[in-house]
């Protein structure tokens, strides 16, 4: 049973309680009753807490609104005790807590810290190579896509090095030897990640080059070539130069003579290597008109010419004169009449385009020597006619007179040829065969050279 004697008895059993009430003046006794329930009310009450990370590395679990409470702990997640009130996390882990009410209805609540200190991998890229001139070189970040950079704060500091711009970005342009440094700072978890390059020349990547030459295809020609022809390392693009002329982009150098070259290739970071190569003389085509020759005026004559090379190899020739005409002027002997003196020039090209020229000298006698018959036996059967025999240099005799001892002209032909026994004398006059003796011929002969010239000349009949 429950009894006490005290105004304001506690209990924690549930029940109907008398109380009686005795009067100190006339000892009189009040009797009343009081219903104690159970009440089941969990005690109300609630938390602070908060995730850790680089900008918070630590927080503090606190149980709040729990004054009025019997007590609070905080236990790990098999219920050990750990504090009471508040509790110091510096690590990720789950707690519980567990609150007891005046009335002692408890309550339980769990509590899960996250912890964020994700660092990046964080790397340096060298986009290009620290190589011979190339003192310049750009550093980029490698680990963030270049789409998330709003959410990270970068930094590039050196010491000894140089930082041309980008020391805020994604990609830092830098220019000298040194170590330089790269800080990344998460915005979001606040957590910093650092890596660093040092940066020292490299030996030149360009290692060898191949070239190629092609000779000039004759002599004195300029249509030679060099092509480089492969290139082992360096980075391009290239540029190439030749006898340290103007550089250019084409790896292929044309129109070059004979002779020494030193072909110098420059890769896009200014590493440099040099070859030398000679071309060598072509062929020293040669071709040779002959010959210097003498002719009488009216003759046809054929030019020649020899070459230092088979027949067949020559291309092309063109024979060239002043006033001459040539049976053909492209064929290797060509049939000419000249009519004075006349230089032919001869041009010849070989199938490799390598050309020369001669010249030969065609003399002509324009005055050729005029030989007549002096004796003739009328009516002979081996020398009974007169004529102007075919000459060497007469193209037409105009006309032929015969004269006798008086002057008077007994014969007369007109516009023959030489040799044209049909406009021959018989030693007639009249028709009567003519007395022994000597008579004159005078003949207008035209020569092949178009001159027209006198003959004038005794000739004897015989009978």
């Amino acid at each position: 049973g429950f009894s006490s004697d005290k105004q304001n008895p506690e209990t924690n059993i549930p029940g109907e309680y008398i109380v009686y009430a005795i009067s100190d003046r006339n000892e009189c006794i009040t009797i009343d009753t009081v219903n104690v329930t159970y009440i089941d009310i969990p005690p109300i009450f609630d938390i602070e807490s908060d995730n850790l990370n680089c900008y918070q590395p630590q927080t503090t679990l606190v149980a709040l609104d729990v004054e009025d409470d019997f007590s609070a702990i905080w236990t790990d997640y098999n219920f050990l005790p750990l504090a009471q009130d508040s509790l110091l996390v510096e690590m990720a882990d789950s707690f519980y807590l567990i609150v007891l009410g005046i009335n002692s209805c408890a309550d339980t609540t769990f509590v899960s810290v996250v912890a964020d200190f994700e660092q990046l991998d964080l790397g340096i890229l060298l986009i290009e190579p620290f190589q011979c001139e190339n003192t310049d070189a750009i550093l980029e970040l490698d680990g963030i896509e270049i789409e998330a950079m709003e959410d990270f704060t970068v930094s590039w500091t050196t010491f000894d090095g140089n930082i041309e711009s980008g020391e805020e970005s994604f990609a830092a342009n830098i220019s000298g030897e040194g170590t330089y440094f790269l800080n990344v700072t998460n915005k979001e978890n606040g957590c910093e990640s650092i890596d660093s390059i040092t940066l020292v020349k490299e030996a030149p990547s360009l290692e060898q080059i191949t070239i190629e030459g092609n000779d000039p295809n004759c002599l004195g020609a300029k249509d030679g070539s060099i092509a480089v022809v492969a290139i082992e390392g360096g980075i391009g693009p290239y540029q190439y130069i030749v006898n340290n002329q103007v550089a250019q982009s084409d790896s292929i150098f044309t129109d070059l003579a004979s002779g020494s070259y030193d072909i110098q290739v420059i890769d896009s970071l200014g590493c440099t290597i040099v070859m030398s190569i000679d071309l060598f003389d072509g062929l020293d085509f040669m071709a040779t008109a002959e010959t210097d020759t003498m002719i009488i005026v009216g003759d046809t004559i054929n030019l020649s010419s020899v070459y230092n090379i088979p027949d067949e190899e020559v291309a092309g020739i063109i024979w060239t004169a002043h006033n001459s005409e040539y049976s053909c002027d492209d064929c290797f002997e060509p049939f000419v009449s000249p009519l004075r003196n006349t230089y032919y020039t001869l041009y010849a090209t070989s199938r490799y385009g390598c050309q020369d020229s001669s010249q030969v000298l065609i003399k002509v006698n324009r005055n050729p020597k005029i030989e007549v018959a002096n004796v003739f036996a009328p009516g002979s059967e081996t020398n009974g006619l007169f004529y102007i025999q075919q000459t060497r240099g007469i193209e037409m005799v105009l006309s032929m007179s015969i004269f006798d001892k008086w002057a008077s002209r007994i014969f007369l032909s007109e516009n023959t040829f030489p040799g044209d026994l049909s406009a021959a004398w018989d030693g007639t006059y009249k028709g009567n065969y003519v007395n022994p003796g000597v008579y004159v011929v005078v003949a207008e002969l035209l020569l092949y050279s178009g001159e027209i010239v006198t003959y004038a000349g005794d000739i004897t009949v015989l009978r």
